[in-house]
């Protein structure tokens, strides 16, 4: 599978996690502390939505959600 093709699958998934989170409620803390933890549990609840066997990393992380935003 080509990086793009996986790129664009995972931006798919992301789309449809991001709005069930919405949907269920999740909201993100501000509080400083706290940020590296949720984004860790963040990164952690994606990877085992989309099934990936190895959690994303906060880059990749970070490019879905400049993608979702996108749009």
């Amino acid at each position: 599978m080509s990086d793009n093709k996986l790129k664009e699958d995972l931006v798919k998934v992301y789309k449809e996690w991001k709005d069930l989170e919405k949907k269920a409620g999740k909201k993100i803390k501000h509080h400083h502390e706290l940020k590296k933890e949720e984004k860790e549990d963040e990164i952690q609840r994606f990877s085992d939505y989309a099934g990936l066997p190895v959690p994303i990393t906060e880059e990749m992380l970070l490019y879905l959600d400049e993608e979702y935003f996108r749009v």
